[in-house]
């Protein structure tokens, strides 16, 4: 495994960790407040519980990031896209979320910037991407 797939996966091992940990913490209490999170966070938001939110989180950063670590080192041709995957859908949630109920916390900042991270580590380990490089490592 490359260096920049080893530090993909302890990234998404850590991101899934969280995902998972958060998802079933908002599965378990979907009024928010085992987390400390009230709902009148959601109020520009679809949701009048964390209940939806939760099972998305559970799923998306938790799971799915375990399932692209096991493709890695399971050695599946599809394992490079899928950080990809990982890292749109996490700036992606990140993005909506700040944008619906608002920047209300640091950690919105850190996981922003984990899928950014993790966007730009999955380019620089794909192959195929190497002649459309600017900076090269």
């Amino acid at each position: 495994m490359k260096p920049i797939t080893k530090v993909l996966v302890v990234l998404e091992v850590f991101l899934a960790v969280g995902g998972l940990y958060g998802g079933f913490s908002l599965l378990n209490d979907p009024t928010g407040s085992a987390l400390g999170m009230p709902l009148t966070a959601l109020g520009g938001s679809l949701f009048d519980s964390y209940l939806i939110p939760g099972i998305v989180l559970f799923a998306v950063n938790g799971i799915l990031p375990l399932v692209v670590v096991a493709s890695e080192f399971s050695e599946m041709p599809w394992a490079k896209y899928g950080h990809v995957l990982v890292g749109m859908l996490l700036t992606g949630w990140m993005g909506v979320q700040v944008w619906v109920v608002g920047l209300t916390a640091f950690i919105q900042i850190v996981y922003l910037l984990l899928g950014v991270v993790l966007l730009a580590l999955a380019a620089f380990a794909i192959p195929e991407l190497k002649a459309r490089r600017w900076i090269h490592i």
